[in-house]
């Protein structure tokens, strides 16, 4: 799994989509903790229309927080070039060890702005889409515990992605 995650972190990430039913069903509740009652939220996920909303919603907020995770991490490639001037050239082994990089290369200025800005416009249209997908909530849904709960949910699983990252 090392091997897999060091070429393409996104190995780790979740596509709630895909999942069968009864898998996110059984993730949603095992997340539920003291959030909301789970014969509540069982009973919510029997109604198809509101299981179907809340299972989008879910992917929506998964893709903006792996978006969110890339964005740090270019963020902190642009401030590390800020600041220790990596923008071409050659840098120590020990830097590029610690912040994962090419040591003959570095990364230059114009492809990490690039990529900056990439993950900056995909925040902003998944943010976007989740405000639009929540203005079609169905009226018995208390949106803020269904976003804590599925909040909930996507940090869980995007935790080894994160670490990932962060190595």
């Amino acid at each position: 799994m090392d091997m897999e995650t060091s070429f393409d972190p996104t190995f780790l990430l979740p596509d709630y989509s895909k999942l069968s039913d009864s898998k996110f069903t059984q993730m949603l509740l095992t997340s539920t903790s003291n959030i909301m009652n789970q014969d509540d939220l069982i009973e919510l996920l029997n109604q198809k229309d509101i299981f179907i909303y809340i299972r989008q919603l879910t992917q929506l907020i998964n893709k903006f927080n792996y978006s969110k995770l890339q964005q740090e991490q270019w963020s902190y490639y642009y401030n590390l070039g800020m600041t220790d001037g990596i923008w071409s050239g050659r840098i120590s082994k020990k830097m590029a060890d610690a912040n994962s990089m090419c040591y003959t290369y570095g990364r230059s200025k114009t492809l990490i702005k690039q990529r900056l800005e990439k993950y900056k416009l995909q925040c902003e249209k998944g943010q976007q889409a989740i405000h639009e997908h929540m203005e079609q909530a169905p009226l018995i849904l208390d949106m803020e515990t269904i976003s804590n709960l599925i909040n909930n949910l996507i940090n869980q699983d995007q935790h080894q992605l994160r670490l990932e990252l962060e190595r």
